[in-house]
């Protein structure tokens, strides 16, 4: 089979766009010969959806989404997709299998994260069964982000992947929107080749890329053969559109990126998401001529463009001529728009009102507030 990863870069609440998007890849790839595409966990409403979820207006949408897909979608190519289901009074986090203008079968999340940024038994009701799906005299298993971690390190009273290895699928699918730290590339590898190794089949594992709010999700989707061995993966923090062709061959061309590395493309892509998804273009930054604004600048330009970025040198009575040059040097460097703005006679001003209040009181770290506040 040609089975398409698609790391698409969704937002959350952008039900039409996110269909949209859907849409237009499965045509793409429909049109190049492929025969199924995956994508990641609630892709629909975007992760995470959190409250917009107890909007019913929300689940109506990608009710309406869902039947769009069904109509839209080519008849022939089988399209798992994630998206939040309602039946009766619950709510389930899904992946729905569209084939031949209908949704053919749903799959709900068995094991809801509820640590650290996830929150999901907040909205959702676990899932009471594993799935399969039968394809060409093939079996191909079904699971959702953290339905298979219990084989890192046990966190749910019931493991699916029980239930799955029992089954003996032919390959098994984790759609995902899982988070980035350091190190999750490995550690994610590791985990995919415990998942293979117990379940006796290659695994594809489909995650979700982009910046939403605090936090980036860095895509990285990645297939492992029978034997637990990395098969092939998409390069992170951008979207990849990819076949995963399966062989017993170990790859050997994994990207060893450096952890600072990896931190600086984490910053760029949720700096530059957060910025385009909330409608904004511009970023207006204030230089003190130190390491901190001077990195914050840098990362910016990269994000949103050296012509989108302003600096804002804001100096004051004890604003040392050596940090005032090193800002301007820095934007000139950078080559952006920058502006000094003097702030000492608002610092001033203050300091004169405030007077009565420090009267016999030394002049200590409150003083030096007044200037940080003015310059927010």
């Amino acid at each position: 089979m040609k089975i398409c990863m698609a790391q698409i870069n969704t937002v959350v609440g952008d039900i039409t766009g996110n269909t949209d998007r859907v849409v237009t890849v499965c045509h793409d790839q429909h049109a190049g010969g492929t025969q199924m595409v995956v994508f990641p966990e609630l892709t629909l409403t975007g992760y995470p959806p959190e409250d917009l979820l107890l909007r019913g207006d929300v689940l109506l949408r990608t009710d309406a989404a869902v039947r769009r897909l069904c109509h839209e979608l080519p008849a022939d190519l089988v399209v798992v997709v994630g998206y939040p289901k309602a039946r009766g009074d619950a709510l389930f986090n899904t992946a729905g299998v569209i084939t031949n203008n209908e949704v053919t079968a749903e799959y709900d999340k068995q094991c809801l994260p509820n640590y650290q940024v996830f929150d999901e038994k907040r909205y959702f009701q676990e899932g009471d069964r594993s799935f399969f799906i039968p394809y060409k005299e093939k079996s191909i298993a079904v699971t959702i982000c953290e339905d298979i971690w219990n084989a890192d390190q046990v966190k749910y009273s019931k493991d699916p992947l029980d239930e799955i290895a029992e089954g003996q699928p032919d390959l098994l699918i984790n759609l995902s929107a899982s988070p980035w730290h350091i190190g999750k590339d490995k550690q994610r590898i590791k985990l995919l080749g415990k998942v293979a190794e117990k379940c006796k089949c290659p695994v594809m594992y489909v995650n979700v890329v982009g910046g939403n709010d605090e936090l980036v999700f860095d895509g990285f989707s990645v297939s492992v053969n029978k034997d637990g061995l990395l098969n092939n993966f998409s390069d992170s923090f951008s979207e990849k559109i990819e076949v995963h062709d399966f062989t017993d061959e170990e790859c050997t061309s994994y990207p060893n990126i450096a952890p600072m590395e990896s931190l600086r493309r984490a910053l760029v892509l949720g700096v530059r998401d957060y910025a385009h998804k909330s409608g904004f273009k511009k970023g207006l930054i204030g230089l003190s001529g130190g390491i901190d604004s001077a990195l914050t600048a840098a990362i910016a330009v990269e994000a949103l463009g050296k012509e989108n970025v302003i600096g804002i040198s804001l100096p004051s009575a004890i604003s040392s001529q050596h940090s005032k040059e090193d800002a301007e040097e820095l934007a000139k460097n950078l080559g952006i728009e920058f502006h000094t703005l003097p702030i000492q006679n608002v610092v001033d001003a203050a300091s004169e009102e405030l007077a009565p209040l420090f009267k016999d009181r030394p002049v200590d770290v409150t003083e030096e507030n007044i200037q940080a506040r003015t310059r927010g």
